[in-house]
C-alpha cells in the first residue's frame, strides 16, 4: 500500500471482547469509508506503520468493531491502542451524490454570491446534523484574523467548485459578522 497522501479514518481507542476486535472512533461518522476499506494501515503515535488486512468491521453505538488479520487478541492489539488507521486518498470509495470528503474542501475559497471572498477553510467538524466548517479570514488592516462556523448545508452552503477550489455561501444575516 502506498503511504503518500493518506487519509486518517478514524483512531483505536480500546479493545473489544478477548478475540482482538479494536473499538475504533470514526473521525467522520457518516463516512463509509471504514467499513469499505479491505485494508488499512495503522499509525501510532510514534509514527510506526503496519499494513493490515480487515477482516471483520461491524458498527457498534458510536464506533466501529474492527477485526485485523494477524491480531487474534487482546495482547496483539495492545501495541496499536491510540493508532490511527489510514488509508491512501486514492482507495477511498467515491462519494454519494452532491457530497465531498473533508480533505477534499480544506484550503479551499469561500466566497459569497456578490463574489466578496470570506476566507479559506481550514477545519470541517462533522456534527449530528451536518459539517461545520471553521472559515479563517484573511487579515483586516489592523491584522486582525476572524474565524467564521459555517454550517455546510443549505440554503447556507450554495455550492462547492472542487476544481476552481470555490465554496459559495448565502450566509444567514448575522453569520459572519463580529
Amino acid at each position: 500500500m502506498a503511504a503518500d497522501h493518506v487519509i486518517a479514518l478514524g483512531r483505536v481507542v480500546s479493545g473489544h471482547g478477548v478475540r482482538g476486535l479494536a473499538r475504533v472512533k470514526p473521525f467522520n461518522p457518516g463516512s463509509p469509508a471504514i467499513e469499505a476499506a479491505p485494508h488499512v494501515l495503522l499509525v501510532d503515535r510514534s509514527g510506526r506503520r503496519k499494513e493490515f488486512a480487515i477482516c471483520e468491521c461491524r458498527p457498534h453505538g458510536n464506533v466501529y468493531l474492527v477485526g485485523f488479520a494477524g491480531i487474534d487478541s487482546l495482547n496483539a492489539l495492545e501495541p496499536w491502542i491510540g493508532a490511527d488507521l489510514v488509508i491512501p486518498a486514492g482507495e477511498l470509495p467515491a462519494p454519494d451524490e452532491d457530497a465531498v470528503y473533508h480533505h477534499e474542501v480544506l484550503g479551499i475559497e469561500v466566497r459569497t454570491p456578490d463574489g466578496r471572498r470570506v476566507g479559506t477553510l481550514v477545519e470541517v467538524t462533522a456534527m449530528p446534523a451536518n459539517d461545520l466548517w471553521v472559515v479563517r479570514s484573511d487579515p483586516d488592516e489592523s491584522g486582525a484574523v476572524r474565524e467564521h462556523l459555517v454550517p455546510a448545508v443549505a440554503p447556507i452552503l450554495s455550492s462547492i467548485d472542487l476544481r476552481a477550489r470555490v465554496a459559495v455561501i448565502d450566509p444567514p444575516p448575522g453569520l459572519l459578522e463580529p
